[in-house]
């Protein structure tokens, strides 16, 4: 640093000022490099606070916390920076309450449940897994593109229609609907008494016309879960949405996975 103050216009003109050396010095480092160095600081400081004070900065931060007695949570559509898991942390944070001001309708909040919405799954650097070689034998991260969005390919579950599902017997019920030539919808809005349900799928019949829902219950071995499925149920049949007449429903347990040999049988024999 020295040697190339020294080269510098300001050193010479406080030399024949006849000032000491440690104030030559002095004088070219505060007054004229930190003040040239300090800009480019700033600028990346700008550029990065956001990154700062939301992310993985707020996440690890608030995580620490052992609660928070009433949490307000204001969101306001449209929001490019809120993600799945910084949802999850505001919303799992109060230990009485929680408020939430929403400029929206409620449902639009169920977006944010979606991988399209994960910022962990748009990470490709696993540090505690290999990738997997691709065909020349190169270790590369498995990355898969949906929707102009980059995703690791472990992370997500993609049906062969290319989209983003739930869970991998989402996938399974969502393939085996494709592959067997049946248009559906998946999580459409059916609104009945002024609230907004989303079935998992909804298939139109193509010779009959006649629409069909397919919920699949992944999670039968919860009480609570049940419970909500059979609260959810009664309300589909007082609005005319019948278990076996324009209705599917598969259970999931614990103790049993979902069978897509059973799921294939079961598409032919109610539109086959």
């Amino acid at each position: 640093v020295i040697s190339y103050l020294k080269n510098w216009n300001h050193f010479w003109a406080n030399k024949k000022k006849e000032m000491c050396e440690y104030d030559v010095l002095w004088s070219g480092i505060v007054r004229h490099a930190l003040r040239n160095a300090v800009l480019p600081c700033m600028t990346l400081m700008a550029t990065d606070l956001s990154g700062l004070v939301c992310g993985s900065f707020a996440i690890e931060t608030i995580f620490s916390w052992n609660g928070i007695g009433t949490v307000i949570l204001v969101l306001a559509e449209p929001c490019r920076i809120i993600s799945r898991e910084l949802l999850y942390t505001a919303l799992t944070r109060q230990v009485d309450k929680i408020i939430i001001l929403y400029n929206e309708e409620a449902y639009h909040l169920m977006k944010y449940a979606s991988e399209m919405s994960s910022e962990i799954a748009k990470r490709f650097t696993d540090l505690f897994a290999d990738a997997f070689p691709d065909d020349q034998g190169v270790h590369r991260p498995q990355i898969t593109k949906v929707e102009n969005v980059f995703f690791d390919e472990r992370l997500i579950h993609k049906t062969a229609r290319g989209e983003l599902v739930r869970s991998k017997s989402e996938v399974i019920i969502a393939d085996a609907l494709y592959y067997n030539g049946l248009a559906y919808e998946y999580e459409p809005v059916l609104v009945l008494e002024g609230k907004v349900k989303r079935p998992d799928f909804k298939i139109t019949d193509a010779d009959t016309g006649e629409e069909w829902y397919w919920e699949h219950c992944g999670m039968m071995s919860d009480a609570k879960y049940a419970k909500r499925w059979y609260d959810k149920e009664k309300f589909y049949a007082k609005h005319g949405i019948v278990r076996g007449e324009n209705l599917i429903v598969t259970e999931e347990y614990a103790s049993e996975g979902l069978d897509s040999q059973k799921i294939n049988e079961l598409i032919r024999d109610v539109f086959m």
